[in-house]
């Protein structure tokens, strides 16, 4: 586990899977989300089988879960996904499940240790983001985190056979 004032960080565990898969169905996370479909409970445990038995190195995804320190409940996950290893760069998602602990600044400190073990561990240089224009609170907290907007120009991605504008945000974690 990875310390921080308010949060720990976490890679995946077998015993998160219900957790996941019932975050990863909620179909108000995937209206700010890439994903189209819903999955099931063994989808669920083979990528944590996955996550589990290879090197970070070795993968395009990597997920953590978000930890309270205090009570030491799950409250969301953060993702590096779109990894290139050869550039050192990886977008990154966040999900802070519960909507009462939305705004509490423990999206901040997952990200802020993220970068962290990004930059120590994972000898990441550049993490991006991609948010919709109309959610304002992801773009606040991508910005108060040091991310840049890349673009004013939204760019699209076709999602059940529609296009989502969305914004894309970077941070150099070193120069």
């Amino acid at each position: 586990m990875l310390p921080n004032e308010d949060v720990f960080l976490r890679r995946v565990q077998i015993s998160d899977a219900k957790t996941l898969l019932r975050w990863e169905n909620d179909p108000n996370v995937w209206s700010v989300s890439e994903r189209t479909e819903r999955l099931e409970l063994e989808d669920i445990r083979s990528f944590i089988l996955n996550q589990q038995e290879a090197s970070e190195f070795e993968m395009d995804q990597i997920r953590y879960i978000i930890l309270s320190e205090k009570q030491q409940t799950l409250l969301g996950t953060l993702d590096l996904y779109e990894i290139d290893w050869n550039a050192n760069s990886a977008f990154v998602g966040i999900l802070i499940a519960d909507e009462n602990e939305r705004g509490k600044g423990f999206g901040q400190s997952s990200l802020k240790k993220l970068f962290d073990l990004a930059t120590s561990t994972l000898e990441l240089d550049l993490v991006k983001t991609r948010i919709q224009p109309n959610n304002k609170a992801s773009i606040s907290l991508f910005e108060k985190t040091g991310f840049q907007k890349k673009t004013e120009i939204p760019e699209r991605i076709l999602k059940d056979g529609t296009y989502i504008e969305f914004f894309t945000f970077e941070k150099w974690l070193r120069n």
